[in-house]
């Protein structure tokens, strides 16, 4: 059981004395460290905010100018394949004219040919009709 006596004024002297040194030698630079820690750790969060705003921002303006080279990319390309198309149809229009023209050489070349085959042969008919003519008469 606890008895009060004269020792519990020395006791809370004691004690009083001891929470005062502890304080002054102990708590309060603790306290202060702790403080400084906090001030520390709000600054680097602050930072890290400011870094995360800050790549987002590049991240997006990187998107946006990847978006934009696409969209060019894809522009320049249609143009060149409109290029090719055009210059393809244009190869093919001039190809088809030089084999028509070579067609239509070619085949009044043939008629020529067939006309003056004919006109040999007209020529030879009546000689080859007498032949016939004095075979078959005898």
């Amino acid at each position: 059981m606890i008895d009060i006596d004269s020792s519990i004024l020395i006791q809370a002297a004691n004690f009083l004395l001891m929470w005062f040194i502890l304080n002054q030698l102990l708590f309060k630079p603790i306290r202060g460290i702790i403080k400084k820690r906090g001030e520390v750790m709000a600054g680097q969060l602050e930072a890290i905010n400011g870094f995360t705003g800050s790549a987002a921002k590049k991240l997006a303006d990187y998107e946006a100018v990847l978006t934009q080279a696409r969209a060019a990319g894809m522009s320049t390309r249609e143009e060149l394949k409109a290029q090719a198309q055009a210059a393809e149809q244009e190869l093919l229009g001039a190809a088809q004219q030089e084999a028509s023209a070579k067609l239509g050489a070619a085949r009044s070349e043939i008629a020529a040919q067939a006309k003056a085959a004919s006109d040999a042969l007209k020529g030879q008919v009546r000689a080859m009709a007498e032949k016939a003519t004095a075979k078959i008469l005898g």
